[in-house]
């Protein structure tokens, strides 16, 4: 079995929740991310709370034609998430996800530390990865199948 820590991206974009709208633009714009995980740090630890996406940004912020020095981080995050642990597996965590229609996911520590973002496209990846390798496999034995064949 393979967990998510392991396809997880270890360099995740995060903020505080005290930054501003504009502080989360620019570092979405530097980071070339469509997520940001916003965290609120206690002991060390990198709490997960909230998510905002570059969609976020767009339809509560801009299409309201507002200044976005009216709004604060808290006014836009998502905090409905799921964050999931780097030990989980990664059948159960895309199930879930489908279930729940989310394209991203925080990765936490057992400590609840946040350590990565996994989205669908890592998901992808490592499933498109896995069809190839039984594709091979299944060609190399219906060629081993014909020459066995052609021997006998």
């Amino acid at each position: 079995m393979i967990n998510i820590g392991k396809i997880c991206n270890r360099n995740v974009t995060y903020i505080d929740e005290t930054a501003d709208i504009h502080k989360v633009a620019e570092l979405m714009s530097q980071s070339h991310v469509d997520a940001i995980v916003v965290i609120e740090t206690r002991n060390d630890i990198k709490k997960p709370i909230g998510l905002v996406t570059d969609r976020d940004l767009i339809v509560k912020v801009l299409a309201k034609e507002i200044s976005h020095e009216n709004f604060k981080i808290n006014d836009i995050m998502s905090r409905e998430m799921i964050c999931f642990r780097e030990n989980e597996e990664v059948m159960d965590t895309l199930r879930i996800m489908s279930m729940e229609g989310v394209r991203r996911v925080p990765v936490v520590s057992k400590e609840g530390d946040l350590v990565g973002i996994l989205s669908i496209e890592d998901l992808f990846e490592l499933l498109a990865d896995e069809f190839s390798n039984l594709v091979m496999l299944f060609c190399r034995q219906q060629r081993y199948e014909k020459e066995s064949a052609a021997n006998n």
